[in-house]
């Protein structure tokens, strides 16, 4: 049972990478989970549900391209409109759609928003 539950997630894993490469991962904005459900939010705001959770997405998406921001999103570093930081921090992606960044990851998350924005200018 456990052997057949762990060869399901490896199919899912390589499923949604295939979807990714095909698909292009320039359409996707984020991914959200609440915990029990996950969901691909592509860049015109639709959602996609997925049978995944985050830290099995972690395992198949390149991390130059996407981020692990707190315990509920994976954001698409280049799909990042601007990096706010007030009372909390938070991105504002290309969309308009804000994400809440945990105080722990506000310096990590700056510095990689820093280099990103600096490759896209070049």
């Amino acid at each position: 049972m456990k052997t057949e539950l762990l060869e399901s997630v490896k199919e899912r894993e390589k499923d949604l990478a295939s979807f990714i490469l095909n698909k292009s991962y320039e359409r996707i904005n984020y991914f959200e989970s609440d915990g029990i459900l996950t969901y691909i939010v592509l860049e015109d705001g639709s959602r996609v549900k997925i049978d995944l959770f985050l830290h099995q997405l972690e395992k198949v998406l390149s991390p130059k391209v996407f981020y692990r921001c707190g315990w509920s999103f994976i954001v698409n570093l280049t799909k990042i409109h601007e990096y706010w930081v007030l009372e909390y921090p938070f991105l504002v992606m290309e969309n308009g759609e804000i994400i809440p960044v945990p105080q722990s990851e506000k310096d990590a998350i700056g510095g990689l928003i820093s280099r990103e924005l600096i490759m896209r200018k070049e």
